[in-house]
C-alpha cells in the first residue's frame, strides 16, 4: 500500500520489479497467462500497456466483495476523463459490471447484457465508442478471470471429448482472448499498410530512429 501511495503521489515507479506471478492470487497468475495470448509478458514492464480498476479507489476493508453500483456512478466522470488521456486504442474489461460501467462512462447508456456468457460466446462481446478527440477505441468484455469468474465462465461448458471442464480450467477464456489478439494483429496490418501508402506519397520522410 505505500508503494500505491507514492505511485499516486507521482513520486513512485508504477511497476513492481520483483513481480513474482507464480506467488499471486489466482487472479493475477491467469491474467499473465492470457496476457502472453496477446504477446505481451506482463511480468515485464510495458510501456503500451495501462492497468487501472474502474472505481478508482480503495476498499476500507478486505480485498475483494461485492460491486456497488453506488461506486460506478461515482466514478463514472473519472474514468471518462481517464479514457480520453490515455487514448487506448482497446480497452479490456473484466467481468459484466466492469464492461457495463466502462459502457456507461463512454458513452452515457447503460447496456443490458442477459446471459454473459451467451454475449461471449457470441464473438461479438465489444462495442467501438469514439472519444471526444475523434479517437475510437474498442472495448471488450471477457470473464473475470479470478476464481469465481472462471468458474461461471465454465459452466454446462464441454471439451471436444464430450467430457465437462474443470471449474478452473482456462480454455474458453483463452479462445476470448484470441478473439483480441486477432483483432490486434488486424489493426496492426492496417496501420502498417497506412504507413506504407504514406511513405509512397512522400518518400522523402523519415520515421523514428
Amino acid at each position: 500500500m505505500q508503494k500505491i501511495r507514492r505511485v499516486n503521489a507521482g513520486t513512485g515507479e508504477p511497476f513492481f520489479p520483483d513481480f513474482d506471478v507464480t506467488s499471486l492470487w489466482t487472479t493475477d497468475r491467469n491474467l499473465a497467462k492470457l496476457f502472453k495470448i496477446l504477446d505481451y509478458d506482463i511480468c515485464k514492464k510495458q510501456p503500451d500497456l495501462f492497468f487501472t480498476n474502474y472505481v478508482l479507489g480503495y476498499r476500507e476493508h478486505g480485498t475483494s466483495g461485492p460491486f456497488r453500483s453506488k461506486w460506478l456512478r461515482d466514478d463514472t466522470p473519472y474514468f471518462k476523463r481517464l479514457a480520453e488521456i490515455v487514448e487506448p486504442k482497446i480497452i479490456i474489461c473484466l467481468g459484466k459490471n466492469t464492461y457495463e460501467g466502462v459502457i456507461y462512462a463512454l458513452t452515457g447508456r447503460m447496456p443490458r447484457i442477459k446471459g454473459f456468457n451467451r454475449f461471449l460466446d457470441s464473438g461479438e462481446n465489444y462495442q467501438d465508442v469514439p472519444l471526444g478527440s475523434g479517437h475510437t477505441v474498442r472495448v471488450y468484455a471477457v470473464a473475470h478471470c479470478g476464481t469465481i469468474g472462471t468458474m461461471n465462465r465454465n459452466r454446462g461448458k464441454k471439451k471436444q471429448d464430450g467430457t465437462r471442464l474443470s471449474s478452473l480450467d482456462l480454455s474458453m477464456q483463452e479462445r476470448d482472448w484470441t478473439n483480441i489478439h486477432l483483432y490486434m494483429k488486424e489493426v496492426n496490418k492496417k496501420r502498417a499498410i497506412k504507413e506504407e501508402d504514406q511513405y509512397a506519397a512522400n518518400p522523402h520522410t523519415c520515421t523514428g530512429v
